[in-house]
């Protein structure tokens, strides 16, 4: 007797009798639905009025559904298992949805530290991407579409949140079997079109006696140059553990110790998938402390 039309059905009580209906009696059913008894009757009173049909049989024994409530009982199963369906599908897209981190970061941070151990990191995190920025410029976060950026310098404005990751040392470094005498010139690896205070060029001018045997645009090509024996160079500290062949360079002045800086926009900071780089990237430095 389903020929009058339901426009205004209430789910709330629907659902109150898919699930009366699949327990068979109200105490359970109440109990299930954290409500009294009571209240359940009252519930399953104004489906009948709503739906203008007889829905139970009240007896001595209890109740009973009569064929119009065995009806609605069958299409209360296709409902749950529909809802059922439509649960497991969004849960499977959410887990398909891939969520972007974008982030700026120093190259030699990212190449050294952060990439050998992205496979950790995506193993806890398989639908988070991660994009990355490794250019020399600085972004700016707080007016430009990124979520984060780790560097070596500090902002001093903006909705930002600022944590210090820890620090590094940059300092002299040489291949152990290139030839080397303090008390001569030295082959330096210097860099080419970089500020006065650029770090490397801040360092070197305490090197008293040097010779710029080739200038550089990229850090990894410094390592490329130290490996073939062309000359010292400046590098993190955290970088030369890399290469067993390279040693410290033991020059008055040529050293400074640097603080490595996490910087994220307020807003991105309260995504979930921004919180879970941040949380590894704690990890990653903690023992940078």
């Amino acid at each position: 007797m389903f020929e009058q039309e339901n426009k205004g059905m209430n789910w709330d009580l629907l659902y109150n009798y898919m699930v009366f209906s699949k327990c068979g009696k109200m105490r359970k059913a109440a109990s299930m639905l954290n409500i009294s008894v009571s209240t359940l009757s009252r519930r399953m009173e104004k489906l009948e009025s709503d739906l203008n049909m007889s829905l139970f049989r009240r007896n001595a024994n209890g109740i009973a559904f009569t064929e119009e409530g065995y009806r609605l009982a069958e299409y209360c199963k296709l409902l749950d298992g529909s809802i059922a369906e439509i649960s497991q599908a969004m849960r499977l897209t959410e887990n398909n949805i891939r969520k972007v981190v974008r982030c700026s970061i120093v190259a030699d941070i990212a190449r050294y530290l952060i990439i050998p151990h992205l496979n950790e990191f995506y193993q806890n995190n398989p639908n988070i991407l991660m994009e990355m920025d490794t250019s020399m410029q600085l972004v700016d976060l707080a007016n430009e579409d990124w979520d984060l950026a780790v560097r070596f310098s500090r902002p001093e404005r903006g909705a930002l949140i600022v944590k210090r990751l820890g620090s590094t040392r940059i300092g002299l470094y040489r291949h152990q079997e290139m030839p080397f005498d303090p008390n001569k010139s030295v082959p330096f690896i210097g860099w080419h079109k970089k500020d006065a205070d650029f770090l490397p060029n801040v360092l070197a001018r305490q090197i008293e006696n040097y010779t710029e045997v080739l200038r550089v645009s990229d850090f990894s090509e410094v390592i490329l140059a130290m490996k073939d024996k062309v000359g010292i160079g400046f590098m993190p500290d955290y970088v030369a553990k890399q290469f067993p062949q390279f040693e410290y360079v033991d020059l008055p002045g040529t050293y400074r110790d640097v603080d490595i800086w996490m910087v994220v926009r307020e807003a991105s900071a309260k995504a979930p998938h921004v919180k879970q780089f941040m949380a590894f990237l704690n990890h990653l430095f903690s023992d940078f402390n």
